[in-house]
């Protein structure tokens, strides 16, 4: 029964809620995000909203444009209750937004005093969390941390087929023909990223160390196509009261749904539409 109150809550619209607006194609982070007319142009506008003093609260929406790309990751710091869930989902026509983890989009600088080394900026602390960098052809970087070193001092130790971040958070590449690189595949530790009482669907998500990570109670994931991520499909920790159902996952390289703490009370997990690879 306490399920199912859960899932006709999630149903409801939440009187009073606010509703932001994201298009990579129509956006600028200058706007407000507060309309369809002025919507944010990237997920980093997200996350900035959540650890730059102001909050999203319980009952508001985060809709992405529907045919549009992101860079991710999605990184959500404030939750829900059980009584008013943060949806994620979409507006508008056309195909689901896609929400990438590898960063299709990021541009390398050559650093100075330092041939065959790139650097690009990827976004704010707290927000990248890099876990693997592959060149475009899958070949794989091995990783150098910076420790306690100067910047330039760590980057004289790097070799061929290197990365490291810094604390940034920018990522430098060495590459074996000290050429830039084209693309990389910077992948993040998750593409999409939140805490407690959230409503994911209609997303497509993508090209990630986990595809949809999230930490505590009262979550649903619905309706979503999750793909070529080498970890789970969906990780959820702390799955009580949790819905997870008519999710399209392929091609993970761990598990496709990994459930972490679930109490009696229960995770539903109805998938119709689940195929290994």
């Amino acid at each position: 029964m306490a399920i199912a109150a859960f899932c006709l809550i999630a149903q409801i619209h939440f009187a009073g809620a606010a509703t932001y607006y994201v298009s990579s194609s129509q956006g600028s982070d200058t706007n407000s995000g507060t309309s369809i007319g002025a919507p944010w142009k990237s997920l980093t506008n997200v996350y900035y909203h959540t650890s730059g003093g102001q909050v999203f609260s319980p009952g508001d929406s985060i809709l992405l444009k529907a045919g549009d790309s992101f860079d991710g990751p999605l990184n959500i710091r404030q939750g829900g209750t059980q009584g008013s869930p943060i949806t994620v989902d979409r507006y508008g026509s056309g195909p689901n937004p896609i929400v990438y983890g590898d960063h299709p989009s990021a541009t390398w600088t050559a650093v100075p005093g330092h041939p065959g080394i790139y650097s690009s900026f990827l976004g704010p602390p707290g927000d990248i969390s890099v876990d693997k960098v592959y060149d475009i052809n899958g070949n794989p970087y091995y990783h150098l941390l910076e420790g306690t070193n100067t910047l330039g001092n760590w980057l004289n130790t790097f070799t061929n087929s290197c990365w490291g971040a810094d604390s940034a958070v920018n990522v430098y590449v060495e590459t074996p023909d000290s050429n830039p690189p084209p693309q990389m595949h910077i992948f993040e530790f998750a593409t999409v990223w939140a805490g407690t009482y959230f409503i994911f669907q209609n997303l497509e998500v993508c090209n990630g160390g986990k595809g949809i990570y999230i930490q505590g109670p009262g979550n649903t994931v619905r309706n979503n196509l999750i793909h070529d991520v080498y970890g789970s499909g969906i990780y959820a920790g702390g799955a009580s009261l949790t819905e997870i159902v008519s999710n399209t996952i392929t091609g993970t390289a761990y598990t496709m749904i990994y459930l972490v703490a679930v109490a009696a009370i229960g995770c539903i997990t109805t998938l119709s539409r689940l195929t290994a690879r």
